[in-house]
């Protein structure tokens, strides 16, 4: 099972470690609160609904490459990895906007935590699995004030 499907399937829990405060959470559609299955939470009181599975670390190179390939198209990126630390360096060149940088640290076949050295936010550390009570909550209360909107 690929990292993308398993987050999709199990669901997933991306958290910012460096600045703290950013929760990205994707509960599986079978479990979906009134039709939604991912939010993030901004401290201290930013809840807003994801609609795009690529906002995720875990989702968005199989997303990369499932577009490129349903479009026929090849993907210019360069990977490098270092054995000793298990971490994958994806560069891409986007033309206008930029070079893309992003370190993929890796545990066994997941993702353990990434760093979009393009940006703020910084490290996420990715969570596979059962979602707890509390993050399925930033879910929830992303709905409620979606639907109050």
């Amino acid at each position: 099972m690929t990292v993308a499907k398993k987050a999709l399937a199990e669901g997933v829990v991306e958290k910012s470690a460096e600045p703290e405060g950013l929760v990205l959470v994707m509960i599986p559609k079978r479990e979906a609160i009134t039709g939604y299955s991912a939010a993030y939470f901004l401290s201290p009181d930013t809840f807003e609904l994801i609609f795009e599975t690529d906002v995720f670390s875990s989702c968005a190179l199989a997303n990369l490459f499932s577009l490129s390939e349903e479009a026929g198209q090849e993907i210019e990126l360069e990977i490098t990895h270092d054995k000793q630390t298990n971490t994958f360096l994806v560069t891409q060149d986007l033309g206008e906007w930029g070079i893309s940088a992003t370190s993929y640290e890796v545990a066994g076949d997941l993702i353990a935590a990434a760093t979009n050295l393009n940006a703020e936010t910084g490290r996420f550390l990715i969570e596979y699995g059962q979602v707890s009570d509390a993050d399925r909550a930033i879910i929830q209360t992303s709905v409620d004030r979606f639907s109050q909107e």
